[in-house]
């Protein structure tokens, strides 16, 4: 072997092992920060799911601590304890209780007496009455923390919320203890792990005294909840460390000795800290196996050079053809493996050489654009890929170019559209990325879309769905349902529709609209006056007919129809459907028009309950108003009265049997809450000759209650001045107050509605956002990473509008200074990794605005903050960023300045030529969503400045 290839091999040799020990090194710390990453996410995200679960729980309080008829029947039961009051209680309680779970509920006094629960009876805990002062000074539903009783002899904790006397807000009534079974509701939340695993468990602990109290059931040691202690002392002990303060991923030995690491974290608003554990064994087991392999792939690596160092003298030429030979056969076979997969994926893939030139079609692409792998192989991509902006219909910049030019990837804007070989639009949405040799050159490009029909139909759906809900609450059922056709008409490229209401008998055609003219039957009229309709009330699906031709009453044709039923318990409640849409309807036009009916039906049938109830009550008005009103005198000399017939109608009593005595009729007539007030009415008669109208209960002979209105007409005195005859009216108004209540049930129940719809959709946010952020934890591509942590970070910002309007006494708007405020700390957490040389400052003027201003608002700060971070101050550069959140003096414009005092842009950078796709979305919501001004300098630093107008109109509606 000639020295030549000795000192080649020991080359080798030497950077083979300095690159095995670094590979080495690097892959141990990137198993063992992938298994920490993935303990925090999961301690993140089941501390994510117990906050949620209590902030339900607490809702819960809340909407039976603003129950009236709770409220009335605690009062009464207290008042009188009869079994007829308590009887009351229960009937409202059990449902309560069995439909959210309680293990049990238990009613107590003012005075912390303790009266009754469902179920049994608990005896309180020593600390039961602190808290139940605390939720009468606060006025809050109050936590009572886990504990165990001999009467409740299993984990459990209690939500005390207090009721207070609707006159008298500020005086309680009383409390109710809703018991909640910990095993039954907590637990389950706590000991699922959403990977397999035979050590992985998650503890729920809280500090007592000098010791660390195990909250739920272990894995591996059973009847421990609320029983198990370990000292502090044990600092190896991941569960003290974390009641200590200690926040992060921690190594120690857990309640067994078990060497485990451990993700450790407290509870937000409680005393409660999680620990999400695994044996160290289990989390490094895979680490173990690779840390072999890599040993043996290294030394088998020295001695594979070493046997070619001594054989390349004598077969240096046939192992170089051979080497060729297999190079290219595993070529072969990667290139088809790789071929395989893209057609075998599930978004459309088309690369192309470095002209644009198409060279691979996957089948999904060929679906979606037309055109097949032959037909589309050697044509331009721009033949093949037609895409236009669906707001402007213009056609798209075409991306491979773009990526051939700046050589990184892009993604395709929002709104994209693509055209098919047959002219059909179908909204597309991903990315394109460039194909690189070795020496960095571009060779091609690659473009992965898919099909969002379905993502944007949903979309539209959902927000038509809350548009109507609002829509509704200003507007009658004639132009709800008009609203409701319209949208269908303009989401299918229908001229015309009908709704159908179908329910309870009312076989009605409610509204049939000719678009773009006047309606053809603008009243409502018998289904039988056209007959295909009764076509989907009897079978009870979707109908779509294309090229037909049926008259309509006025005399034009229908030459298309879809219809699309509304059921429930089997019964057809309601048609929507659509004609004579020029290219004919699609099975997709019918699945829409029946999803949208199916999803609207509770919003049309509630305002359909709204209306009868106004015209019910209207009609008795006017009933009222023309019948007949009894009349009396009252001898006041005599203590006797005189009635007219539909005063005994009124009463109920036999006119033959009444004697008139006023004293007699009090005691058996007038409701004993009532008494009272009407003989101080009657002596304030007598004593200040003033007669003022009333209102009382009336027991008829048979039990049944009626309230009445009674108003005094004339007075007559003696010569003296001392009254002597009053005469007066009584009217029963007992319909009247029940129609009262029921409106104003059917209106709390509706913004219990829209406070739940806002709170739901903060927390599917939440729980896609601690998803999305699982999921970037094991992408290999850090592009990809990345873009998922900026759709994160949007997602949160949406969220945080929903969790304010939640919290907010308005459900319309919100405050804007407290909103920026929390989305600034938000996104500093987001990126707490740069921030340790950033400093984030913001101040503001408080200012109200709608959910419509503040969601493209957050997501525009959230996209010019999210760029300070990452580009102004580079390689560690101190520096801060200062938003600043103004209003005009008559409050007509809103004012927000984003400034940064980093590296600013480059030289000759201009915001309407140069931006990227993020700068583009900026710019585009604050101009065309907001109708705002945005302007941008760059002097030391980049400045922003945003003037909008504040359009909020939300006013008190809903509070």
């Amino acid at each position: 072997m000639n020295s030549r290839i000795k000192l080649i091999m020991f080359i080798i040799i030497l950077v083979l092992s300095a690159g095995g020990i670094r590979f080495f090194i690097d892959q141990q710390a990137s198993f063992r920060k992938n298994v920490e990453d993935r303990l925090m996410d999961i301690a993140h995200l089941k501390a994510a799911q117990i906050v949620i679960w209590r902030e339900y729980r607490m809702a819960e309080g809340v909407t039976l601590m603003n129950r009236t008829d709770l409220i009335e029947a605690v009062g009464d039961y207290f008042r009188k304890q009869t079994p007829k009051n308590k009887k009351n209680i229960l009937r409202i309680l059990t449902p309560v209780k069995e439909r959210y779970q309680f293990a049990d509920i238990i009613v107590a006094s003012p005075d912390k007496q303790i009266y009754f629960g469902i179920d049994s009876l608990e005896k309180p805990h020593n600390r039961f009455y602190e808290r139940m002062n605390e939720t009468f000074d606060t006025h809050t539903p109050l936590w009572f923390d886990l504990h165990i009783e001999h009467t409740n002899p299993f984990p459990h904790f209690s939500l005390i919320t207090p009721l207070f006397l609707q006159d008298s807000p500020s005086i309680p009534l009383g409390a109710l203890v809703m018991v909640i079974d910990a095993k039954q509701h907590l637990f389950p939340l706590i000991q699922t792990w959403p990977e397999k695993s035979r050590t992985a468990e998650t503890l729920l602990v809280r500090r007592e005294g000098e010791n660390v109290l195990f909250l739920n059931e272990l894995r591996h040691r059973k009847g421990t909840a609320l029983k198990l202690k370990l000292p502090l002392d044990r600092t190896e002990l991941p569960a003290a460390m974390a009641v200590s303060g200690k926040y992060g991923v921690v190594r120690g030995k857990d309640y067994r000795g078990i060497d485990v690491v451990a993700a450790v974290m407290p509870i937000p608003d409680s005393a409660w800290f999680i620990v999400a554990k695994m044996d160290a064994d289990e989390a490094f087991k895979d680490w173990r196996f690779r840390s072999i392999m890599i040993v043996v792939l290294i030394t088998g690596a020295f001695v594979f050079i070493l046997g070619i160092g001594f054989a390349v003298n004598q077969r240096n030429n046939k192992l170089y053809f051979k080497a060729l030979y297999f190079s290219e056969a595993a070529l072969r076979e990667s290139v088809e493996k790789y071929a395989v997969t893209l057609r075998a994926v599930g978004d459309a893939v088309i690369s192309t050489d470095d002209r644009g030139y198409i060279e691979f079609v996957n089948p999904v692409a060929e679906t979606l654009t037309g055109w097949s792998h032959a037909e589309a192989s050697g044509k331009p991509l721009t033949k093949i890929f037609h895409i236009i902006n669906e707001d402007t219909r213009k056609h798209a910049p075409d991306p491979v170019r773009k990526i051939i030019k700046d050589g990184r990837s892009i993604g395709l804007a929002n709104h994209t559209l693509l055209i098919d070989r047959q002219g059909r639009e179908i909204p597309i949405a991903d990315s394109g990325a460039p194909i690189k040799d070795d020496m960095g050159r571009v060779t091609g490009v690659v473009l992965v879309f898919r099909d969002q029909t379905v993502e944007r139909r949903t979309e539209r759906i959902t927000a038509l769905r809350f548009q109507l809900m609002e829509y509704a609450s200003e507007h009658s059922l004639d132009e709800l349902i008009q609203k409701l056709l319209g949208e269908l008409a303009a989401l299918t490229g229908s001229p015309a529709g009908f709704y159908l209401l179908n329910q309870q008998g009312d076989r009605l055609i409610r509204k049939c609209i000719w678009f773009g003219g006047s309606d053809w039957m603008s009243e409502p009229a018998p289904v039988e006056t056209w007959e295909p309709w009764l076509v989907c009330l009897h079978d009870k699906t979707t109908v779509i007919e294309n090229d037909i031709l049926e008259p309509l009453p006025d005399g034009r044709n229908i030459s298309g129809k879809v219809m699309a039923p509304v059921l429930r318990d089997n019964i057809v409640t309601a048609v929507a459907g659509l004609f004579n849409k020029p290219e004919g309807y699609s099975n997709a036009d019918g699945e829409m028009v029946s999803e949208i009916a199916d999803l609207t039906w509770e919003i049309i049938s509630q305002k359909k309950t709204e209306e009868t109830l106004r015209i019910n009550e209207e009609a008795l008005k006017k009933a009222q108003r023309l019948s007949h009103v009894g009349n009396w005198i009252w001898d006041i000399m005599e203590n006797s009265v005189t009635w007219s017939d539909e005063m005994f109608r009124i009463f109920g009593y036999d006119k033959n049997d009444f004697k008139g005595d006023l004293n007699k009729i009090i005691e058996t007539a007038i409701h004993p809450d009532d008494r009272g007030k009407v003989m101080q009415s009657n002596q304030t008669v007598i004593q200040d000759k003033n007669a003022v109208p009333l209102e009382y209960r009336v027991i008829r002979p048979d039990g049944t209650i009626r309230t009445v209105w009674a108003e005094a007409g004339e007075l007559i005195c003696d010569k003296t001045g001392n009254p002597i005859r009053l005469t007066g009216i009584v009217q029963d108004i007992t319909q009247r107050k029940n129609d009262e209540m029921r409106i104003q049930n059917a209106l709390d129940e509706k913004e219990v509605l829209i406070r739940e719809l806002y709170h739901r959709t903060k927390n599917n946010m939440q729980i896609i956002s601690s998803m999305l952020r699982l999921k970037s934890r094991v992408m290999p591509d850090e592009n990809l990473r990345t873009m998922v942590a900026d759709i994160e970070n949007k997602i949160q910002s949406m969220a945080l509008v929903h969790k304010k309007l939640y919290e907010s006494q308005n459900l319309d708007s919100l405050d804007l200074k407290s909103y920026l405020k929390d989305l600034v700390t938000l996104i500093g957490k987001s990126y707490i990794h740069r921030l340790s040389n950033i400093g984030l400052e913001f101040e503001g003027e408080q200012v109200v605005v709608s959910i419509d201003t503040a969601t493209p608002l957050g997501i525009v700060i959230n996209e010019l903050m999210t760029n300070a971070i990452k580009h102004a101050f580079p390689e560690g550069r101190k520096g801060r960023i200062w938003i600043k959140l103004a209003k005009t003096a008559g409050e007509e414009t809103i004012t927000i300045d984003i400034n940064d005092n980093g590296i600013g842009f480059p030289k000759g950078f201009n915001i309407e030529k140069n931006s990227n796709l993020g700068l583009d979305t900026v710019i585009d919501l604050v101009r065309n969503q907001l109708a705002g001004e945005i302007k941008c300098r760059s002097s030391k630093g980049v400045h922003w400045r945003i003037v909008i107008k504040n359009s909020d109109e939300s006013g008190d509606s809903h509070q």
